[in-house]
């Protein structure tokens, strides 16, 4: 590919993209600013599920010893 034609499609995803998301604030305007003066971060108790991280741990470990005893068995 050209790198002419490249740059012309870049150009014009670009400016659909830009089209989508300007229709998208339009139908489903924000009213709440982006950035603001807080420094600190909003943590919710009810945010973290416990029973899933456990799960997610766990899932890790058993993923873990799995790639272990399929190095000692040469698979």
């Amino acid at each position: 590919m050209k790198y002419a034609d490249f740059l012309l499609w870049r150009i014009i995803h670009g400016g659909l993209s830009f089209a989508v998301c300007k229709g998208l604030l339009f139908l489903f305007p924000i009213k709440e600013g982006v950035f603001s003066n807080y420094s600190g971060g909003v943590f919710l108790p009810s945010s973290v599920n416990a029973a899933l991280s456990v799960l997610m741990i766990l899932g890790s470990a058993v993923l873990i010893f799995d790639i272990e005893n399929r190095k000692q068995h040469g698979r």
